[in-house]
């Protein structure tokens, strides 16, 4: 919300979390606003987030926080959770849409088609 400069409430996130959604997509650091939720705090919410529910977590401008702020390692180590690393803005890839996708292996095989 514009009045907590559009900051994402973490307890609020957690508790809507268990209404049994199929996917929940976070987008960090977020577009357009640039508010950062540290890697700490990111991976503490989504060890809570019930294990039926997935998370697409959007990474495009990580590299501005720093590179010890992603959660890449994390998915790969989730059950639950994927990671997408667009690298058309950082490498200034003007026109190319290249990423990768880190996350549990079970999930990404299902994409893969």
């Amino acid at each position: 919300m514009r009045d907590d400069n559009y900051c994402v409430d973490l307890d609020e996130l957690e508790k809507l979390s268990r209404y049994n959604y199929d996917l929940i997509a976070l987008v960090n650091p977020n577009s357009p606003t640039g508010q950062h939720i540290p890697c700490e705090e990111m991976e503490k919410l989504l060890r809570q987030i019930p294990t039926t529910t997935r998370i697409w977590i959007d990474e495009t401008y990580v590299e501005f926080a720093g590179v010890d702020q992603s959660l890449e390692k994390f998915a790969a180590k989730s059950k639950t959770s994927s990671s997408a690393n667009p690298c058309s803005k950082v490498y200034a890839l003007s026109g190319v849409r290249a990423a990768y996708l880190c996350g549990p292996a079970e999930i990404l095989e299902e994409l893969r088609p």
